[in-house]
Parts: structure tokens; C-alpha cells; sequence
């Protein structure tokens, strides 16, 4: 819905070599939230923790990032609503769905058929596979309360109001000061076209989101040495800046059609009784979550025990897809070409498409962030570049089907789209090398970019140590998705959030060890080009 509003920062891929070969340039759209909150205000408010026995092994050090320390602050998270966050205080906001369509139903029984588990709390202490099979499924956990979703801007901001904390909207921060003994003490920033200075007493922290907090610091002269000097910015500390790019590639929209309809159609939204029971209730379709229903999957391998892995693939349940609006939004929000729209997506308009579609949680690839000769940030994912990549899409989309052909689906018309996608019609559909293919067509973000200021040894090519310290300087610190060194399994909404509040926690052990008053001043990054 906010997708190339005011609110989104409208990132836009470099060309891709072998990926998104549906859009327009071979590029990906990035959309990112330019409002406070982030991109919690524009994205779909998944709450997963990730497999904590397994994602966060490659974070954690001797005394930080531990299971136990992670878990700790996803609790406290999940309290952040609260002015008691103590552990033995139930979570503030439900994990549940108020609204969803029947199809969502339908999918449950279909991946019990299917011998998958469908009783399974996501988020108790992490996700456990131990059946044969290795996946499960449930209702997608939000971050919701009363039907209303939960962004940060809600949970930190609005419900508590800081006679220190001062927010300051339309201010777009370009570099970070220092003093002449590498330590960090402001940031200069534009606002309504004037350029100023602020200092800090204690620190400074960079919170601006995967791509411009990179942007931000490579401006600062915080990056690789190599990079910065033909561009005539003067280095403060070679460091690692805008590599280890990794995002989650969603591919398989529009591959289902139903004959029954899901009751998800503009005159729902408008409905007056609708209407009443979202803003009297908190229920109805108004708290519709847009995914409906989630999936993990562990691929077949003998080396793997289903206990203790992470899960390959995710498969999100969206009631909808690309055909779904007649082209009014989807189309141009991914960006694909008018004649792939033509051939393969129009011809699906007015019927009922739902989209079961595999995420990949763990890529292989790697991209980077970087600066062109104006100054302006270069984003290149790299999408695809590694086989593995492909070959575990191939086999979510392989699921898919299976999906389609189950009893509980094809009570409700369900028919698999078997029409040969543009650019792959000289391979037999449905085999490896038309699912390849096919991915490296449709080559879709999930809007989960990580890992550009990652976190780790100096020794091993990261930026942040494991306070979120920037190497080589003083009193900068760096608490987003930037510091991920690896990807979670999952949507990575509740990540950053966990994140922020363990960063919170070093702020205070490092910073506010003395008893004194601290005003702390929050830059909103907003604006245009800087």
C-alpha cells in the first residue's frame, strides 16, 4: 500500500546478471520505511523469532548474542508495551491473526495431509522441527493488539513520552563528526535546505536501516579504502562497509487459482459493518494480516538432524497475487515488464489467485552496498549467483504444487497455473530447469536487506564489535539490520527489534555507568536526495 508513497525511500537494485529477468532493467524494487518507525509501519508486522538453537550461533560471543541472551531480549520486546517487563509478565500483544479467510484453513489441513506439523507455537523459545518431514506450518504470528498493528513508533514512542528524549521529524542526517582522536561527538544533518551541526556528550548511534546507515557512514569516511578515495572523501577507518548484502528472495506469486471466492474484495474493505467492528472491536478485515498463513521447511539431507537445523525455506499464504488489483499497484511495485504483465498476469484478471510462495532463508549469495560517483548509494544483491540459491527455490517451488493438488485445496477449486512463464517455454514445465527458469524470473524481494555493517571480529572483515561498537572509533555505535552477520529464518520485523533492545542495554552498560541526566536526541531520516 505505501510502496512509492512519501513515506518509502524507493531503493532501486543495480541490473541483476542472472535474476529478475521479469522486471523492468533486471532491477529489484527495495521499499523502505521513510517514516518514524521504519519499515515496521510498512511491512507486514511478521513476528518471528528465527531457529534460536541454530540462527544466531555465527552472532554470539563469549558473553553476548548467546541463545539465553537472545532469548532475554525477544522477551523484553515482546513487553515493550508494558511499563512492567519483567519475565514472569505475559507478552502485552497477541501473536494471533484476528481475520483470516478460509483458505488459510484450507492450507493447514492440506500441510497435515501433507504429514507436516500444524501445531506448533513459532515463537515458544524458538522453532523446533522434529518430524520426519522437517516442516511446519501455523497462522502467521503479528505484532498486533486489538486488531492494530504494533510498529516501533507505537511501542517506544507513542506510548511513552521522554522528558529527555527529544525526536526531531524532517531532518535527514548526510555525516557523522568526529575529533581529531577518531571519536565520534555529532552528526551533521539537512533540514528544509539548511545544513547544521549537532554535538553529542555521550555517543553517537546509527539506526538508519541497512542501506543508509551504510550510505551514511561510507559518507563519513567510514568504509573500504579502496572505494573511498577515488571519490575524493577522506578515510577515517577501512572497515568493511556495505559488504555481506543478503536479503531474502519470495518468488511463485499467482500460481494458484480458486473458484470459490475469499471474501477479500474492495466492497469488504468498505463495508460499513466492517468499518465499525475494526475501529469498536478490533476485528474484521480491516486487521486482514496480508499473509495469512506461514511455513518452514527443512530440505531432505543426510547430514541434517531436523532438531537442531534451520529451516531452508519459508512458504508465506498471501490471498492474493500480481493480477490481483487489474495491475492498479502490484505491477508497478515490482516492477515487471508490460509484456511479461501482458502474457502471463493479465490474463488472470477476475479470477481468484491466492500465492503459496517459498522464501529463501539462508542465501548463499552475498551482495554489497556502495557509493557511484555522485555520492549516491549503488545497491547490488548479487541475487542468485550461487546454485544453492536456486536449487532449494526449485524444491519450495515443487511444494507448491503439491499444495495445489491436495484435498482441502481442491475443495475449493484450487487449480495449479500451468501456463509456461515468458522466457522458459523451451523447457518442460515443471522440471528443474523450467523452475530455474522460472526463479530467475521471478526473482522477488522480501524486503529483509541485512548484514552491510556486520558484526564480529575485526579479524574477519566485520564493521560493529559485539557491543555494536564501530572498529577503530570511539563512541559510534551501529544498532539495525545492517549489524546482522547472518540471516534469521523468518521475517526479520522482531530481529531488529530484539536487536535494539540488547543495543539499549550496551548503550546504558557502556555510556551511563555515572548516575546523571542525559538528553538524548533522535534523528528522523527524512527528506530527499541528499
Amino acid at each position: 500500500m505505501f510502496q512509492k508513497s512519501p513515506i518509502d525511500w524507493k531503493h532501486q537494485t543495480e541490473s541483476q546478471l542472472d535474476a529478475c529477468l521479469a522486471m523492468k532493467n533486471n532491477s529489484s524494487q527495495w521499499p523502505a520505511g521513510k517514516v518514524l518507525g521504519g519499515s515496521s509501519r510498512i511491512n507486514f508486522n511478521i513476528h518471528v523469532r528465527g531457529h534460536i538453537s541454530t540462527d544466531y550461533l555465527s552472532w554470539q560471543s563469549e558473553q553476548d548474542w548467546t541463545k539465553e541472551d537472545v532469548l532475554y531480549y525477544f522477551n523484553k520486546y515482546e513487553k515493550a508495551d508494558t511499563y512492567n517487563r519483567s519475565p514472569n509478565i505475559k507478552q502485552f500483544f497477541s501473536h494471533q491473526p484476528t481475520h483470516v479467510t478460509p483458505i488459510a484453513t484450507a492450507i493447514l489441513k492440506a500441510a497435515n495431509d501433507l504429514d507436516f506439523n500444524t501445531s506448533f507455537d513459532m515463537n515458544n523459545d524458538g522453532f523446533h522441527i522434529s518430524r520426519r518431514d522437517g516442516g511446519s506450518f501455523s497462522l502467521t504470528p503479528v505484532s498486533i493488539r486489538t486488531g492494530a498493528r504494533l510498529s516501533a513508533e507505537h511501542l517506544y514512542l507513542k506510548s511513552r513520552k521522554k522528558k529527555n528524549l527529544t525526536v526531531l521529524t524532517n531532518a535527514l542526517v548526510t555525516k557523522v563528526l568526529f575529533k581529531h582522536n577518531f571519536e565520534a561527538n555529532g552528526v551533521m544533518y539537512n533540514r528544509f535546505d539548511q545544513v547544521y551541526k549537532v554535538h553529542a556528550l555521550k555517543s553517537v548511534v546509527m539506526s538508519a536501516g541497512t542501506l543508509n546507515t551504510a550510505k551514511i557512514l561510507l559518507l563519513s569516511g567510514i568504509g573500504p579504502a579502496n572505494q573511498l578515495k577515488p571519490l575524493k572523501i577522506p578515510v577515517i577507518a577501512d572497515l568493511s562497509v556495505g559488504e555481506n548484502l543478503q536479503d531474502h528472495i519470495i518468488t511463485g506469486l499467482d500460481m494458484i487459482t480458486l473458484e470459490k471466492s475469499l471474501d477479500l474484495t474492495f466492497k469488504d474493505f468498505i463495508s460499513p459493518i466492517n468499518i465499525f467492528k475494526y475501529f469498536f472491536k478490533g476485528t474484521g478485515t480491516w486487521t486482514h494480516p496480508g499473509c495469512e498463513a506461514v511455513g518452514l521447511l527443512q530440505l531432505p539431507s543426510d547430514k541434517k538432524n531436523y532438531s537442531v537445523s534451520s529451516p531452508d525455506l519459508q512458504f508465506m499464504l498471501l490471498p492474493y497475487g500480481v493480477s490481483s488489483d487489474a495491475g492498479a499497484a502490484y505491477f508497478n511495485h515490482l516492477n515487471f515488464k508490460n509484456e511479461i504483465w501482458k502474457e502471463y498476469f493479465q490474463p488472470l484478471v477476475g479470477k481468484q489467485v491466492i500465492s503459496l510462495a517459498p522464501v529463501l532463508l539462508h542465501p548463499q549469495s552475498r551482495g554489497y552496498v556502495k557509493l557511484d560517483n555522485n555520492h549516491e548509494i549503488v545497491v547490488q544483491p548479487n541475487y542468485l549467483q550461487k546454485s544453492h540459491d536456486v536449487s532449494v527455490l526449485v524444491q519450495g517451488m515443487k511444494l507448491v504444487k503439491k499444495f495445489a493438488e491436495t484435498k482441502p485445496l481442491l475443495k475449493l477449486g484450487a487449480m495449479f497455473n500451468t501456463k509456461p512463464f515468458p522466457g522458459c517455454k523451451k523447457y518442460k514445465f515443471g522440471s528443474d530447469n523450467y523452475w530455474e527458469c522460472y526463479i530467475r524470473h521471478m526473482t522477488l524481494t522480501s524486503y529483509h536487506p541485512v548484514g552491510t555493517c556486520k558484526m564480529g571480529s575485526i579479524h574477519n572483515r566485520s564493521v560493529v564489535d559485539h557491543s555494536l561498537r564501530v572498529h577503530k572509533l570511539n563512541k559510534l555505535y551501529v544498532i539495525d539490520a545492517s549489524i546482522m552477520p547472518s540471516m534469521p529464518s523468518g521475517n526479520i520485523n522482531a530481529v531488529v527489534a530484539m536487536i535494539a533492545e540488547k543495543g539499549a542495554d550496551l548503550i546504558k552498560k557502556h555510556c551511563f555507568q555515572r548516575t546523571q541526566k542525559c538528553k538524548i536526541t533522535d534523528f528522523f531520516y527524512y527528506g530527499n536526495k541528499y
